[in-house]
């Protein structure tokens, strides 16, 4: 893992989780943070329940941790294991 993905995981770790307010590193939340191209990395994550009513807030939470690690990055948030996947991921896009 080269080191802007490790400053990353160490930045997004410290994001409380707003349904448990345990932070990331003590959950399995994240399931991936991979570069995808030259310009975008993109952060993948499982919400703490499948029907979560925060699972938007914990996207724009991880969202924000990680611009503000990789600021010169599109930082792409993506949700899954939501029963509503397809409507989260929607609303992340457009945060």
């Amino acid at each position: 893992m080269d080191t802007l993905l490790k400053a990353l995981v160490e930045h997004i770790e410290k994001v409380r989780d707003p349904e448990t307010n345990r932070l990331l590193s003590e959950s399995n939340v994240i399931l991936e943070i991979s570069r995808v191209d030259d310009e975008t990395i993109r952060v993948v994550y499982s919400p703490f329940s499948p029907a979560s009513p925060v699972a938007v807030d914990l996207g724009r939470r991880i969202l924000r941790a990680a611009s503000e690690a990789a600021p010169n990055y599109k930082i792409e948030v993506v949700c899954k294991g939501h029963l509503l996947d397809e409507l989260v991921n929607r609303l992340l896009a457009q945060t």
